[in-house]
């Protein structure tokens, strides 16, 4: 009688012979992270660059468990500040952070949340306010690119070399002006508006270029803007809104479990940026009056009262501009200061008053 033979597949007596001789399969070659780009216009040693950013990237990559890789790109390196959005657009580089005022004209929506006299506290308001306007209103302004995150430094003072007390002091004054907007008040309070970035204002007070700028407290430490300034008016002439955004292609190519880890981790990131600018206006504001001779100037209601009355003409006037374009401005007019008022509840603080 015949034996019957067993056939065994070739594959399965390769596996055997494997196992027998003590080897194992191969171990899959690890996947290569997503490289990412993002530009930012702050020079390394910024406090932003110290804690805000790094802290933002560390959490996309940990919480996307190495499958993003993000490197930096500081003080304008890779695209410069005014150049930002049309960079990441382009796709220079992934992601962008700048501001809306470095581009005029281009968010004429956006840069109502910057209109001076809104009564913002503080930045986590101010940072709070901005995103629930886009989120409510999704501007056609920003459809070229995916938003990440809007978020905002502490309200903007006047900080001079010579004492500002009245409007007569302030006329004729050459004022760095981050902004358009900016810029048309400082006009209408009878200033000499001169735009420039903000890494050209140390020197240009320095030299005597301009006499005095429209900026936070932190940059009078962070910008060393103390050492060339004796004078702090105590009136928030500003609001300036920071965006962080990516290429579409960019974001459209992202596998979509690690779409919703950049949208959590930048949701997040609004009111923890909010909380660091808070954070570092209030630490320099005691550093400035601790270790520098400056005088902080506290205008009389009276003289208040006539500052106040020009910029609500001209944050009115600006509405009624956006508003003629067709644009629903006055509805999110409305809407900024029904959000101010809530916010402002939540977040009593004034920061560095």
């Amino acid at each position: 009688m015949k034996k019957k033979i067993l056939l065994i597949p070739l594959a399965l007596l390769l596996a055997i012979s494997l196992v027998a001789a003590g080897c194992a399969a191969p171990a899959p070659a690890p996947v290569k992270p997503i490289e990412l780009s993002w530009t930012i216009p702050w020079p390394v040693v910024h406090f932003v660059n110290s804690t805000q950013i790094p802290a933002w990237v560390a959490d996309l990559e940990e919480r996307t468990e190495g499958r993003v890789k993000i490197t930096l790109h500081h003080g304008g390196t890779l695209i410069g500040a005014t150049e930002t959005y049309a960079g990441v657009v382009d796709g220079i580089a992934d992601i962008g952070l700048s501001c809306f005022a470095y581009t005029p004209g281009r968010f004429p929506q956006m840069m109502l949340v910057e209109l001076p006299g809104l009564g913002y506290n503080n930045a986590v308001v101010n940072s709070l306010v901005a995103t629930e306007i886009y989120m409510k209103f999704k501007p056609a302004e920003l459809d070229e690119v995916k938003v990440l995150n809007i978020h905002s430094l502490s309200p903007g003072v006047l900080i001079t070399k010579s004492p500002v007390r009245t409007l007569e002091d302030l006329k004729g004054m050459e004022i760095r002006s981050p902004g358009a907007i900016t810029t048309t008040l400082l006009e209408q309070l009878g200033a000499t508006p001169v735009g420039m970035p903000m890494p050209e204002s140390y020197l240009s007070l320095q030299k005597g270029i301009v006499k005095g700028i429209v900026n936070p407290m932190s940059t009078l430490v962070d910008w060393k803007i103390a050492e060339v300034t004796s004078y702090i008016t105590m009136i928030h002439l500003y609001n300036l809104m920071f965006f962080v955004v990516m290429n579409l292609d960019t974001w459209n190519a992202l596998p979509p479990d690690i779409q919703k880890i950049f949208d959590e981790v930048s949701e997040e990131q609004v009111k923890k940026a909010g909380e660091i600018w808070d954070k570092n206006e209030v630490e320099d504001a005691a550093l400035v009056e601790k270790e520098y001779d400056m005088e902080i100037i506290r205008l009389s209601p009276e003289e208040k009262a006539r500052w106040e009355e020009i910029i609500t003409q001209v944050r009115d006037e600006k509405v009624a501009e956006v508003e003629a374009k067709g644009l629903p401005a006055r509805e999110m007019f409305d809407e900024i200061l029904r959000l101010v008022e809530k916010y402002n509840k939540l977040y009593p603080h004034v920061a560095g008053m």
